[in-house]
C-alpha cells in the first residue's frame, strides 16, 4: 500500500514502515512479542482513536486507496 519513512515521524529516531492492504482468509488474529493484544476495528471505531505517530495518516491513505476500488 505504501512506504512511510518520514524522518520526524517518531521522536525516538528514523523509523520506516511498509504498510499492506490484506484479505482475512483464516487463522487467528494474535498479538506477538511487540503488543499485549491484537483486535480488529470497524472503520468508524478506528477513525475515533488517537493514534500513535503518523498511524491516521497510514489509515486514511488505506481508506482512499479501498474506496477507490469501489468504483
Amino acid at each position: 500500500m505504501g512506504v512511510y519513512s518520514d524522518p520526524e515521524r517518531d521522536p525516538r529516531g528514523h523509523t520506516v514502515t511498509l504498510c499492506y492492504l490484506t484479505k482475512k482468509i483464516g487463522g487467528s488474529l494474535m498479538a506477538d512479542t511487540d503488543a499485549s493484544s491484537a483486535r480488529y476495528f470497524k472503520k468508524d471505531e478506528i477513525l475515533k482513536l488517537k493514534l500513535a505517530f503518523d498511524h491516521d495518516v497510514i489509515l486514511k491513505d488505506a481508506f482512499k486507496l479501498l474506496n477507490r476500488g469501489r468504483t
